[in-house]
């Protein structure tokens, strides 16, 4: 998928998605053809186990709105 297609179907519904997660302070996110890479930055105060069930949450709320080829995986 080109990378403007990419933005507009994949990352930005990503970024919007973790944006409501308490303690995020900065989202970057690099985008190319066929992938995105999408960092969180926390709070250094948050429990990060605590969070990461909140960033799979998010995560599951947007994937049906992703295309259906999409694979998103959380690191924590």
């Amino acid at each position: 998928m080109p990378i403007d297609q990419m933005m507009v179907t994949i990352t930005r519904p990503v970024e919007q998605a973790v944006n409501s997660v308490q303690g995020l302070e900065t989202v970057r996110s690099i985008t190319s053809r066929g992938s995105a890479e999408i960092d969180l930055f926390f709070n250094w105060q948050i429990d990060m186990f605590q969070t990461l069930q909140l960033v799979d949450s998010a995560l599951a709320k947007v994937a049906s709105e992703l295309p259906p080829t999409a694979k998103v995986t959380a690191i924590g």
